[in-house]
């Protein structure tokens, strides 16, 4: 390889990994955050893990706390948002 492909592979590189990183950050820059549910105490305290995505679409998730017998709560998030 001869030192003008040498250099011209360096510059398509760098070009790559430039656009890479500005997409990245624009990617970013452009997410939202939108607040589904407030628990209230009543309908459980302290959403606790991850949720997880069940074959029906829906995602479902715990509370630690409060609900019905104080024991936390299973909830249930459509994806509507719901």
């Amino acid at each position: 390889m001869d030192v003008i492909s040498k250099w011209t592979m360096a510059v398509a590189i760098a070009t790559v990994l430039v656009s890479a990183v500005i997409t990245t950050q624009s990617a970013r820059a452009a997410a939202t955050f939108t607040t589904l549910h407030s628990f209230d105490g009543l309908d459980g305290e302290g959403p606790l893990a991850v949720l997880v995505q069940a074959t029906d679409g829906n995602l479902y998730g715990t509370t630690e706390f409060s609900g019905t017998y104080s024991g936390g709560t299973v909830f249930k998030i459509t994806p509507g948002g719901t």
